[in-house]
């Protein structure tokens, strides 16, 4: 992807490197951020968002990084319950390293609980890709540094959203809905 590429792009878009520092990025990027671009290239996300943010952020990137799949999207809540952000993240390979692309569509939508398509929070797709990849609900909390209850939370939203009964059934759907795979 060239900057020409990216320049031309009406949507949003950051790419960062394999640390999550940021090497470039569009107007739209900084215009829907409200920063600049001195504020934003060459820092991480910790050191320009909230921890809580920057911590999905990580996620987010790490779930990409390390899984086979080389893009997916998840939805970011404004904080109107009928707007939202649909992030598409991506990484492409070039001859140095992998790059690591963030795209923002801005979409205005009804309410998830409305919508055919499945949303998960980053969270969640982060729960549910330990639970494909058949971890315990004990080990969940200890990889994602959370109490056992919380991931229960998690797993009980994931079965509600995905329409699943059990975690066989919320896998199979993750697998062949989702098109989420085991990293095993």
């Amino acid at each position: 992807m060239t900057q020409e590429s990216i320049d031309a792009t009406i949507d949003p878009i950051l790419v960062k490197d394999l640390h999550g520092v940021s090497i470039t990025c569009n107007q739209a990027y900084l215009d829907f951020r409200k920063i600049t671009s001195a504020e934003l290239l060459g820092h991480t996300a910790y050191e320009l968002l909230p921890k809580s943010q920057a911590d999905l952020h990580y996620l987010a990137d790490q779930y990409l990084l390390n899984s086979e799949c080389t893009q997916f999207e998840y939805e970011e809540l404004m904080e109107s319950t009928v707007l939202k952000n649909m992030i598409c993240r991506a990484k492409f390979l070039d001859r140095k390293s992998n790059l690591i692309s963030e795209i923002i569509k801005l979409e205005t939508t009804w309410p998830a609980i409305l919508e055919p398509k499945i949303h998960l929070t980053i969270r969640e797709y982060s729960v549910l890709q330990l639970l494909i990849q058949g971890n315990s609900h004990k080990r969940m909390a200890q990889l994602l540094n959370l109490s056992q209850h919380t991931v229960s939370s998690y797993i009980k939203a994931i079965y509600i959203k995905l329409g699943a009964r059990s975690s066989t059934q919320a896998v199979l759907i993750a697998t062949t809905k989702l098109g989420m795979c085991s990293n095993i």
